[in-house]
């Protein structure tokens, strides 16, 4: 499909790009449930950016760029045409740049905010986000972690630790959430509940604030059963089923105190 000039000004648009000659998209092409939408800078003289000289054209290279801005049923690839450029005076060199493209990525500047986007409904899981955005599970975890700052909150006396079915890979379907009993708010979330993250994890909190730990309220895994004597010298155990048959907080505190 070619493309005409509302479309240019339509998809310059979408890549926040203003329509005074700049840029061009040369043609528009879908293939089965693929959409390619090509790309380029108009050529115009170039000057060096370090001596002011005139720069010569090297030759183009073609990028393939994921693009998920339309959300339909379609997988948008951007096909960037970018030209080379090389300074005889000094020896500079660079490439034709784009604003909605960093160097060496291979998808688009708004990618990440879409999928930062995407983690705020919480029914979806890690695959279903990779999915949709077509990327893959390793990808969207590294942009989250990227983007997304939650530093570790202190551990108070009593901490609720229990998991909770997140579904972030094949192999990491549940995280590990620790809580304080007290109040219910959020301590932290761990990737995983395997005993390697976790001994991993606490170990890098440091001896003076796991000795504030009087209590770990859990269910009867295992790897939590033994958190108190593995990381927690000052904590007991206390199962949450003892927690839910006395009803109240402040009299589990009162036993254990």
């Amino acid at each position: 499909m070619e493309h005409n000039t509302n479309q240019n000004s339509n998809y310059l648009a979408l890549l926040n790009l203003t329509d005074d000659g700049t840029y061009t998209v040369t043609k528009i092409e879908i293939i089965g449930s693929n959409k390619f939408v090509y790309i380029e800078k108009n050529l115009k003289p170039t000057l060096c950016p370090m001596c002011q000289s005139r720069m010569h054209s090297k030759g183009i290279y073609v990028r393939k760029v994921n693009h998920p801005i339309s959300q339909d049923s379609m997988n948008t690839y951007l096909i960037v045409r970018q030209r080379r450029w090389v300074c005889k005076e000094c020896g500079h060199t660079e490439n034709d740049s784009f604003p909605f493209l960093d160097k060496y990525s291979h998808s688009s500047n708004i990618t990440p905010y879409l999928i930062l986007n995407a983690f705020k409904t919480l029914t979806k899981s890690t695959a279903e986000i990779a999915a949709q955005f077509n990327i893959s599970d390793s990808a969207a975890r590294l942009i989250f972690k990227r983007y997304v700052d939650l530093p570790r909150l202190p551990l108070p006396e009593y901490i609720s630790v229990d998991e909770v079915y997140l579904d972030i890979s094949n192999t990491e379907k549940y995280a590990f959430v620790i809580m304080d009993f007290s109040t219910g708010e959020i301590i932290d979330i761990v990737h995983n509940r395997w005993h390697s993250t976790l001994e991993n994890y606490f170990l890098s909190i440091p001896l003076k604030e796991r000795l504030n730990v009087k209590g770990v309220i859990s269910d009867a895994y295992k790897t939590y059963l033994t958190m108190p004597e593995e990381y927690f010298p000052n904590a007991v155990t206390i199962l949450d089923r003892l927690c839910k048959a006395l009803h109240k907080r402040s009299y589990v505190k009162q036993i254990f105190m």
